[in-house]
């Protein structure tokens, strides 16, 4: 899609910083006059970009299109006459939340996964990345999520390689069951005689977007994976310590994204050999006043690789008591930030059942309240920064002409105060609507206890 251009714009404060969108059209799309049509209307648009908020504004939405976000005023007059009128009663709406670290069947349990699901949604995420579980059920859950027959948000998925050591981990047993450990398609051992054209190909006809490159690998194999990876078209996303490859080692390979931040604390120290137990953990004393400069030098090659930092903050704190590892982890955080580094918001763990909203909010908080984001910053990770760590920078993350409809209003600005997260009144996504009121947080609780 080339570049949006600007119609009928009004400037207020004389820079183009300070511009303020009468109306902004995706030229891409230019036929208004098709069916199902929506004009949400009455919100100040927060558009996830560095534009200023669009007070008064609308968003007019064709299918799961967004096709031009300005004022109100100039999107009524611009819309078709069939088009259906969504008044958001002066909420505030933004892009539609992204937790780029799920977990959702491991072990498998459709009803588990529908009802940890539904409360993503109507807790306002849109989109997850799921980090490999057993793509039987994550692959029919996403088909079911896109095609609008359950609530949920849209699924992107990851297949699993690791070294053979790995895989008497309980945990692959129960996500590959029916398939002897290491040979199920989206569960792969993977060692220095495997076929990587042919085991990527597998892992591809699972419908996954990425690989995910775990444990016990060297670092010549993680980077001929990643290098059989991309040629397929394919994605990878990997540990920060893929044991006993380490952390630059990884990045240097060449992947797309490293998750937890904490794993990245093992730059500059010996690398454990396996990732079984027992593993030595960080020293967390190099933590303590500053990131070391072994890590801080980490930081930067990743800053020029693009390398996305998922942080997963919550992993050190979801027992609900902060840890030095959160500690460590919110500093190396806060440090990529700072250089450059795109930044994802991901969680890795649910909230308890009863709690009515996801764990994303608590991710978000912890970046404020840990690393030292701003309210605004924290909601780029788990927008602009979440896109950025599936590769769809182009339609995810923002309000803008041409990205899918995944939007959220909430009754209170977040951008000031993150708690606003829970007065979200309504979510979008692919331009189908979610009314908060239609959830019950108790009714479900049962079926998201986790089952480890």
């Amino acid at each position: 899609m080339v570049p949006a251009r600007t119609d009928a714009v009004t400037c207020a404060g004389g820079s183009a910083h300070h511009e303020r969108q009468e109306l902004l059209i995706d030229h891409d799309h230019p036929d208004l006059d098709g069916d199902r049509h929506v004009l949400w209307e009455h919100a100040t648009v927060l558009t996830g970009a560095d534009a200023a908020p669009v007070p008064d504004g609308a968003v007019l939405v064709r299918g799961e299109r967004i096709l031009a976000v300005g004022t109100r005023r100039a999107l009524a007059a611009a819309a078709p006459g069939s088009t259906v009128r969504a008044d958001l009663d002066g909420a505030f709406l933004l892009p539609g939340l992204v937790d780029s670290h799920q977990h959702v069947a491991t072990p498998p349990s459709v009803p588990y996964a529908t009802a940890q699901l539904e409360r993503e949604v109507y807790g306002g995420v849109t989109t997850i990345r799921v980090m490999a579980d057993d793509l039987r059920v994550v692959a029919e859950l996403a088909r079911a999520s896109a095609a609008g027959e359950l609530p949920a948000p849209d699924i992107a998925f990851a297949a699993f390689f690791a070294g053979p050591s790995f895989f008497d981990d309980e945990r692959v047993r129960v996500a590959s069951a029916g398939y002897e450990p290491g040979t199920a398609p989206w569960m792969q051992a993977v060692d220095t005689h495997t076929d990587l054209a042919q085991a990527v190909a597998v892992a591809r006809g699972t419908g996954a977007r990425a690989i995910k490159v775990y444990a016990d690998l060297a670092p010549e194999t993680v980077g001929r994976i990643t290098d059989e990876a991309h040629r397929q078209g394919l994605l990878v996303w990997a540990h920060g310590t893929v044991f006993p490859s380490g952390p630059s080692e990884v990045v240097a390979a060449g992947v797309d994204s490293v998750s937890h931040a904490c794993l990245l604390g093992h730059e500059g120290r010996p690398i454990p050999a396996s990732y079984a137990p027992p593993r030595q953990d960080i020293d967390l004393d190099r933590f303590r006043d500053r990131v070391p400069e072994s890590v801080d030098t980490l930081l930067r090659e990743m800053r020029r690789r693009d390398c996305v930092l998922d942080a997963t903050l919550f992993v050190d704190a979801h027992t609900g008591t902060p840890t030095p590892r959160l500690s460590a982890a919110a500093r190396i955080t806060a440090r990529a930030a700072e250089l450059g580094v795109v930044v994802s918001a991901g969680t890795d763990f649910p909230t308890t059942p009863d709690d009515p909203f996801p764990a994303i909010h608590r991710e978000l908080a912890l970046l404020v309240e840990q690393a030292g984001f701003t309210p605004a910053r924290a909601l780029a990770a788990a927008t602009v920064g979440g896109a950025a760590a599936l590769g769809r920078s182009a339609d995810l993350g923002r309000i803008a002409p041409g990205a899918r409809a995944d939007m959220i209003a909430t009754a209170e600005d977040p951008t000031s105060d993150l708690s606003a997260l829970r007065s979200i009144t309504t979510t979008i996504t692919r331009g189908r609507r979610l009314d908060r009121r239609g959830f019950d947080p108790r009714a479900r609780a049962r079926e998201r206890t986790w089952r480890p």
